[in-house]
């Protein structure tokens, strides 16, 4: 019976016919299944300029196992993209852009970008406007990326919302508003955009928004989210809140177990700010040992603040024994790192600067 349905189809020429047939084949559905045959037929149908044969084509010959045919691929997706349609257009402008089954060629990657976009299609729009905005041949054209990144993000493409909140945010290419890159970044941020997320929860530093506005809850439970995620920045961010009069969550508690848990992973800011709860005995015992402890791992990891107490310490004898040698070795490295009252101390105890 299939036998006689692909006679009557290839004998009244009819390409829908043949396309249902080969896709039964393909599949093995109704049909038995017969890639050899399907492709065959699609083959047949594409050189006719089916469409969704030629798409069909091109997606094969990319995926082929264990070797791809990518200049084959390349020729049924153009084949598409010159009948009008968009998804294959987006496919051939990235076949382009990274040199797949055709030259690298950028300029053509754009202008087949640049057709689908006018159509409409989503990711083409956020593509062309990362194009605009990463142009390395004549500079970045802002406007045009914001405008495109503008089109793709009221489709809630997640990556286009995120870029056009950081454009808000600094104002670039767009008017500064710092509100509106928030509101922005709260909507990449729900559709699970890391990034955003992880901005969300430090925008409120930057933007001046005050602990009563509408968007400092939205501040805080994005800082919560990353943090309970095991971010380290996040967790720091946390301590300090919880350890100032930045909001009304203030906890010593808290922050010390946002300080320890951002700490242990080696982030050096955290550190010296243990260390520095250690020594005061704020929201947990005081403990000097401990104390040194964590300003000495700040210190090893170049946090010039925590060299320089570090420094301070041996030179004075405070909480350890003094070590003059030792003393002035830490307040070499703050001052390397550039921090001033280093070089102010090592003049105090008449040791030559490295910047003398």
């Amino acid at each position: 019976m299939a036998l006689n349905w692909l006679d009557m189809a290839s004998k009244i020429n009819d390409k829908e016919a043949i396309f249902n047939i080969a896709t039964m084949h393909e599949l093995g559905i109704v049909l038995p299944k017969d890639l050899d045959l399907a492709i065959e037929l699609y083959t047949k149908i594409a050189e006719l300029d089916h469409l969704k044969a030629q798409i069909n084509l091109g997606h094969h010959y990319f995926n082929l196992k264990p070797n791809p045919d990518y200049a084959q691929s390349f020729h049924w997706f153009l084949s598409a993209a010159k009948i009008g349609d968009a998804d294959a257009q987006h496919q051939v402008a990235q076949m382009y852009l990274q040199g797949i089954g055709t030259p690298l060629d950028e300029l053509a990657a754009r202008e087949w970008l640049h057709m689908a976009a006018d159509q409409g299609h989503t990711e083409s729009q956020y593509f062309l406007a990362k194009m605009f905005y990463f142009n390395d041949a004549t500079g970045a054209d802002v406007e045009n990326a914001a405008e495109w990144y503008h089109m793709a993000a009221s489709k809630l493409h997640p990556e286009a919302l995120y870029a056009l909140g950081n454009l808000y945010f600094d104002g670039h290419g767009v008017a500064e508003d710092k509100y509106k890159a928030v509101d922005l970044h709260l909507k990449a941020a729900e559709q699970g955009h890391v990034l955003a997320q992880y901005n969300l929860g430090f925008e409120f530093v930057l933007c001046d928004i005050t602990p009563n506005s509408q968007y400092a809850d939205i501040f805080y439970r994005w800082l919560e989210h990353n943090a309970a995620l095991g971010q380290a920045p996040a967790q720091y961010r946390l301590g300090l809140i919880y350890s100032s009069e930045m909001r009304i969550h203030k906890d010593y508690a808290l922050a010390f177990e946002n300080f320890k848990k951002a700490a242990y992973q080696d982030h050096a800011d955290a550190q010296l700010k243990l260390a520095e709860m250690y020594e005061q005995g704020r929201g947990v015992v005081a403990d000097q040992i401990l104390a040194m402890d964590w300003l000495q791992k700040a210190a090893d990891n170049g946090h010039a603040e925590a060299q320089y107490k570090l420094g301070s310490k041996y030179i004075k004898g405070y909480g350890v024994e003094q070590d003059l040698t030792s003393g002035a070795g830490w307040l070499f490295r703050a001052e390397m790192n550039g921090h001033a009252e280093a070089i102010e101390q090592l003049r105090q105890l008449r040791i030559p600067s490295y910047n003398v």
